[in-house]
């Protein structure tokens, strides 16, 4: 037996898939040892695979032996899980079935002959980047000794363009989507591109702040934007403190930076994705430019082409205003409350080496601040500039 990564000549699932089709399964013994004779409906030749059972801690054989067999795919099947998985075979005297397993178990393999087929070709379904910013998208073929030559297409070239080794240049504002190609699979990209300009507000607050007209990554005031973990600077399929930047502070790894060494509580520039992005003055808001923003201006909410949010205006002339839009949170893959909350993200921690962010946070009933949200999760941006 051995663990998923060490072994190498495995079965695709797609390939299991295959076997447990178009052959039948009879349960039986083989000089002695429980197993199933698998015998080809195509042709009549047929293979034994032995009931070995499975193994955990050190090679231990579990008391399955001689009740089941396990056998490995070569497809990983979850990266983020606990610990991870990996999709393998297993039979009893029960119909064969693919299920999972924790790719540390040791599990038999069986190995096959010729060039497979490709099971999967895997990448990113959505991709956020603004105008004149360029990404290459790195898409995953399982299994990872198959073919790994890749067509291209895009179904609006004046978008954006995408090269034969997977760059996608942004050319200017719009959505297109991007087909990526392999052994027979397709995968798909949908883009979109955002403009990186932004206006400038007046709000007539007492530090002279003054603020965007549309959260980072967005085209219209109402318009959500592009979602951010706190300090890091492109957005992402998911929020999970495993794909953090700055570390996994669940899992014995400490944050690399903003910590307790560094004692850093406020982005530093290189980190701050609006500088970086819009350049010039502009930035992240502190939490006091978002106190400043709550206290010292009139918020009253609204809905704009369907979008709820705050009108937040000037107190001294209404006619200078912003449309903060209620675009709620990325909490892991999902914003259960579009419509409802709003998050705001500033450059601020809630304390030296602490897991949360100094975020605003609204409702149609109250305006918030908090001091507490976990800064892992993707929160919308209100640019500032002096």
């Amino acid at each position: 037996r051995e663990s998923w990564n060490r072994c190498r000549a495995k079965l695709t699932e797609e390939e299991w898939n295959e076997l447990i089709s178009n052959c039948t399964w009879t349960w039986t013994k083989l000089k002695g040892v429980d197993g199933c004779k698998v015998v080809s409906r195509i042709n009549g030749n047929s293979i034994f695979l032995p009931c070995t059972g499975l193994g955990y801690e050190d090679d231990r054989v579990s008391d399955s032996n001689g009740y089941f067999g396990s056998y490995w795919s070569s497809s990983s099947i979850d990266e983020g899980a606990t610990p991870p998985q990996a999709a393998c075979f297993r039979w009893s005297i029960s119909q064969p079935q693919m299920i999972t397993d924790a790719r540390h178990a040791g599990l038999s393999v069986r190995a096959v002959y010729g060039e497979p087929s490709i099971y999967t070709i895997i990448m990113n379904n959505a991709l956020n980047i603004f105008e004149g910013d360029s990404y290459t998208i790195n898409p995953v073929i399982s299994p990872t000794y198959a073919n790994q030559s890749i067509y291209w297409e895009i179904d609006d070239n004046t978008v954006a363009s995408v090269s034969s080794s997977g760059t996608v240049t942004a050319l200017k504002v719009g959505t297109a989507t991007i087909t990526a190609s392999c052994g027979g699979k397709k995968a798909y990209c949908k883009v979109t591109i955002a403009p990186i300009t932004n206006g400038a507000v007046d709000l007539d607050l007492p530090s002279g702040v003054k603020w965007a007209t549309c959260n980072l990554g967005a085209a219209t005031p109402e318009e959500a934007g592009f979602y951010y973990a706190w300090g890091e600077i492109e957005p992402k399929d998911d929020y999970y403190w495993y794909s953090y930047k700055w570390g996994n502070p669940f899992y014995d790894d400490p944050f690399i930076k903003y910590n307790d060494v560094d004692n850093l509580v406020v982005l530093q520039p290189e980190d701050n994705v609006v500088t970086i992005k819009m350049g010039g003055q502009w930035r992240i808001p502190t939490s006091d430019e978002l106190q400043e923003l709550k206290t010292c201006c009139t918020w009253t909410w609204t809905t704009i082409n369907g979008v709820n949010g705050y009108q937040v205006s000037s107190k001294k002339t209404s006619s200078k205003s912003i449309f903060l839009p209620a675009a709620d949170a990325i909490v892991g893959t999902g914003n259960s409350y579009m419509n409802l909350y709003g998050h705001y993200q500033s450059c601020n921690l809630g304390g030296i080496a602490s897991q949360h962010a100094c975020v605003l946070d609204f409702t149609a009933e109250s305006v918030g601040f908090l001091m507490g949200y976990s800064r892992d999760n993707g929160i919308p941006i209100r640019p500032v500039r002096d």
